[in-house]
């Protein structure tokens, strides 16, 4: 029990260590560059136009939006919307 306990101790004193070495080693915050910001300002119109066609041929879809009740898109309605955004496979 008590060597279970020492190699335990061991681990974590090595582990500690390793840790404090990680920490001296990280760049100040003000060399790191933040990932730039994707602007997608220009495809908001085209997927609202998307979800208004979506919902203009689905009445049984808009029925369940104003009961508040839970609802499936389509199966593609994702992949659709990647395909506006310029992402996933379309």
């Amino acid at each position: 029990m008590k060597t279970d306990q020492a190699l335990l101790q061991a681990e974590l004193d090595r582990t500690l260590a390793e840790l404090a070495k990680l920490k001296e080693n990280l760049p100040p915050a003000a060399e790191q560059k933040p990932a730039p910001a994707i602007d997608l300002s220009d495809k908001a119109g085209k997927v609202a136009s998307f979800f208004k066609t979506l919902l203009a041929t689905d009445t049984k879809l808009i029925k369940l939006l104003k009961q508040d009740k839970d609802i499936r898109l389509p199966k593609d309605t994702i992949s659709k919307i990647e395909e506006i955004l310029g992402g996933g496979d379309g």
